[in-house]
């Protein structure tokens, strides 16, 4: 595609040009969750989710070649994990973005916000799964909108982009702070988890990533969580 094309599509500024585009594209019902590396589109009536990858200028397919490769990983080992088309087309954010359609997840508009919503034991299982593919691989940027019902009710995941070398509890960490700190709720995970977590690693690893996530968000509002962290540690 040549540069004048670039140029001549529509270049979104900011979030609202996004949802702008999206109305025009899927109508007025839909859900966007944005990601790392672009954000996905879920309309409420329809066959498929939609993502919308980053470009690198270096290396353009870096992100859909990166994921590409995970998910072949995954699928080889009887991860449940959506089935992707990449349909090329372009849009420009101040950045270019690649559309892939993803198939075989089903449709909602509820998102989910806590892991409270999820069936414990098949997302042990499936974390489980994640964890035994490689020795000391991990997701990575574990959180619920990264987790999909099939058609069967069963969970599956996508976004592995992020999948690398890291300590396991970091996946569980942030499978707790997502689960609003509920003790009961790690606790009742690590049922059904298949390998040893220190607790109290947890709660450091979850400490740390709440202040990493502070700075990014320029947030101020994590007090109350951070007292309960520090409680825990110290318990």
């Amino acid at each position: 595609m040549s540069n004048n094309s670039l140029h001549n599509r529509k270049i979104f500024q900011n979030n609202t040009d996004i949802s702008r585009y999206c109305i025009g594209v899927f109508g007025e019902k839909f859900e966007i969750r944005y990601c790392n590396f672009g954000f996905v589109v879920i309309p409420i009536s329809g066959l498929f989710v939609y993502k919308y990858y980053l470009w690198s200028k270096d290396d353009p397919l870096l992100f859909w070649n990166r994921e590409a490769k995970n998910y072949l990983f995954f699928h080889q080992n009887w991860v449940l994990i959506p089935i992707y088309e990449v349909l090329w087309d372009i849009c420009i954010w101040n950045q270019v973005f690649m559309r892939a359609k993803i198939q075989n997840i089903r449709m909602t508009s509820k998102k989910f916000v806590s892991f409270c919503d999820f069936d414990i034991q098949q997302l042990a299982m499936i974390i489980t799964q994640i964890h035994t593919i490689y020795p000391g691989y991990i997701h990575g940027n574990i959180h619920p909108s990264n987790f999909f019902l099939n058609t069967s009710g069963k969970i599956g995941v996508f976004d592995l982009i992020t999948y690398a070398i890291w300590p396991r509890e970091r996946d569980i960490s942030r499978i707790f702070m997502h689960a609003r700190y509920d003790v009961d709720f790690l606790k009742h995970f690590l049922v059904f988890y298949k390998f040893d977590i220190s607790l109290k690693k947890v709660y450091l690893i979850a400490l740390i990533e709440l202040r990493e996530l502070m700075k990014m968000w320029y947030a101020t509002d994590f007090e109350i969580e951070i007292k309960k962290l520090i409680t825990l540690i110290q318990s």
